[in-house]
């Protein structure tokens, strides 16, 4: 699977493809039904997840009907995704 990485300024656009379609993927347990190799899916979003809280990625799930474009947090040992203007 390929995920887009883009960095300027000391910003990173991380884009998730089908790792993490959506902001409800999120959670780790959430892969989605289709997934040939969710060993490796789960594995990868337990690497990448954590990252992208620890540096404040703008993340990118494009498949997302309402807010493609929000950052991942961690509330109390659990990750969730919250959109952009709410992270300022």
């Amino acid at each position: 699977m390929q995920c887009p990485r883009l960095e300027q300024g000391g910003n990173t656009l991380f884009g998730f493809a089908d790792l993490v379609p959506m902001r409800a993927h999120v959670p780790f347990a959430w892969i989605m039904g289709f997934d040939l190799y969710p060993v490796e899916t789960l594995e990868a979003k337990k690497r990448l997840l954590p990252q992208a809280v620890r540096e404040g990625w703008t993340c990118l799930f494009y498949h997302d009907p309402d807010e493609a474009l929000g950052r991942v947090v961690n509330e109390d040992g659990k990750l969730r995704a919250v959109a952009l203007e709410a992270t300022v």
